[in-house]
C-alpha cells in the first residue's frame, strides 16, 4: 500500500466517484472527520503488477517498485479485471518465464490463457492468489509440462476446460470446485497425478477429463448432471 496524504487544495477520487476537496467534510470509518487544510495519512491500495526478471522469476504484487539486485525485463498492468479470449491476448512473453509467486494478494478475475505453454514454468507458488472471483480457468496451464507441484482450482470456477492440459510433472489429486460446469481435458495427460479423480455436482462436460492419468487411484466419478464422457477414463 503506498501512504498519501490528504491536503488542501488537493482532489482524491475515492470509491463512488466523489471527490475530497478542500472546504468539504467527509466522514471516514475511523470516526474523524476530514476537513480542509488538515492533512491525514491514509492508505490507498496500488494497482496490480506482473514484473518479469531476466532470471524468469515473474512476479505479481503491487506496485510498480523493482526488487533489489535483480534486472527488470518488463512489466505488466490491467489484467486484474480482463479474461483474455486468445493467447495473443495475454500481454506478457510465456516462453521466459520460469517461476512465479505473488508477493502480494493478487485478485483476477479469470486466469484464462495466463501461462498457455509456457514450457519453462517449473515452479508455481499460489500463497496470495486470491481465487475468490476467478470464474475462468480456460487453458490456464496449457502445455506446462515443466510445471511441479499440486492443481488449484477455485471455490467459484465454472470452467476448467485444458486447465492443466499436457502438465505431466504435476503430482498431487485433482482438484475440482464445486460450481464447475466444464472440466473437458482439464487434466489430460497428467500422468503422475496420485489419488482419486474429482467430479462436481455441476459438471456436465467430462470428455477426454482423465485421459492418460494412469497412476490415478480410487474409483471413477461421474455427477448426476454429466452428459458427456468421451474418453474420460482412456488409459
Amino acid at each position: 500500500m503506498a501512504h498519501k496524504s490528504l491536503v488542501n487544495g488537493t482532489a482524491y477520487n475515492v470509491t463512488g466517484g466523489k471527490s475530497m476537496v478542500s472546504g468539504s467534510v467527509y466522514d471516514i470509518k475511523s470516526g474523524r472527520t476530514l476537513v480542509g487544510g488538515t492533512g491525514y495519512d491514509i492508505k490507498f491500495e496500488e494497482d496490480a503488477y506482473a514484473m518479469l526478471y531476466s532470471d524468469g522469476d515473474f512476479v505479481f504484487q503491487r506496485g510498480d517498485e523493482v526488487e533489489d539486485g535483480k534486472t527488470l525485463t518488463k512489466s505488466y498492468t490491467g489484467f486484474e479485471d480482463k479474461s483474455y479470449a486468445y493467447p495473443s491476448y495475454v500481454p506478457w512473453c510465456y516462453k521466459n518465464i520460469k517461476n512465479v509467486y505473488f508477493k502480494d494478494e493478487i485478485s483476477p478475475i479469470s486466469l484464462t490463457y495466463w501461462f498457455y505453454d509456457a514450457r519453462n514454468l517449473s515452479n508455481f507458488n499460489a500463497n496470495n492468489l486470491n481465487m475468490n472471483k476467478v470464474i475462468y480457468m480456460i487453458n490456464t496451464y496449457h502445455g506446462c509440462y515443466n510445471l511441479t507441484g499440486s492443481p488449484i482450482c477455485g471455490e467459484n470456477v465454472t470452467s476448467m476446460n485444458s486447465a492443466y492440459y499436457n502438465c505431466y510433472n504435476l503430482t498431487g489429486s485433482p482438484v475440482c470446485g464445486e460450481k464447475v460446469v466444464y472440466m473437458n481435458n482439464t487434466y489430460y495427460y497428467c500422468n503422475n497425478l496420485t489419488g482419486s479423480p474429482v467430479c462436481g455436482e455441476n459438471v456436465t462436460d467430462m470428455g477426454y477429463t482423465y485421459h492418460g492419468c494412469y497412476n490415478l487411484t480410487g474409483s471413477p466419478v461421474c455427477g448426476e448432471k454429466v452428459t458427456s464422457m468421451n474418453n474420460t477414463y482412456y488409459y
